[in-house]
């Protein structure tokens, strides 16, 4: 979780709140739009919270996974080792969303993020989103809602775009 993400959101998404796990309110999980579970929430979200988060999306909720977060949810219909990946350019990008010149540049793009390798992934999976011939970008429909999973650190990614990353003492 970066200023990389507030950003992003701010621009993409509008207004939005944070909250820590512990202040949460899962009984009110429907006033939200959508649902973001971090990768630093690995192994802390209790049964309880999985069956209301299952829920939500069951009935129209959008939830947003990153890496192996989603392993202790059944809706998102993959599962991650922890053992990190290192990626460094994209190979498929959405086509109908992505006009062809901008995608050529975009594949071009030299980039550092760190993913996931997948352990197990179910058929119903649509791939949004390919680096290095893995993919890495998710969606599901479960029930009237959505589940997209991440299978990178989108926050290293967006930070590496803005400011550049660190290659042998100058930033790129």
């Amino acid at each position: 979780w970066s200023s990389a993400w507030v950003n992003f959101l701010l621009q993409e998404v509008g207004p939005y709140a944070l909250s820590s796990l512990e202040r949460f309110d899962f009984d009110q999980l429907d006033l939200y739009r959508f649902v973001y579970l971090p990768v630093s929430l690995v192994g802390k979200i209790e049964d309880r919270h999985r069956a209301l988060l299952e829920s939500y999306v069951e009935s129209g909720g959008t939830l947003i996974l990153e890496g192996p977060t989603a392993n202790s949810l059944r809706c998102s219909g993959i599962r991650f080792s922890l053992k990190n990946k290192i990626f460094g350019s994209l190979s498929s990008l959405p086509a109908p969303m992505t006009p062809p010149p901008l995608a050529e540049l975009l594949l071009r793009m030299p980039l550092k993020t760190l993913g996931w390798e997948i352990e197990s992934r179910e058929g119903d999976l649509e791939v949004l989103l390919e680096m290095e011939e893995t993919p890495v970008f998710f969606k599901r429909s479960v029930g009237r809602g959505k589940v997209f999973t991440l299978g990178f650190d989108f926050g290293l990614l967006l930070v590496g775009l803005q400011q550049g990353m660190p290659v042998k003492g100058a930033y790129r």
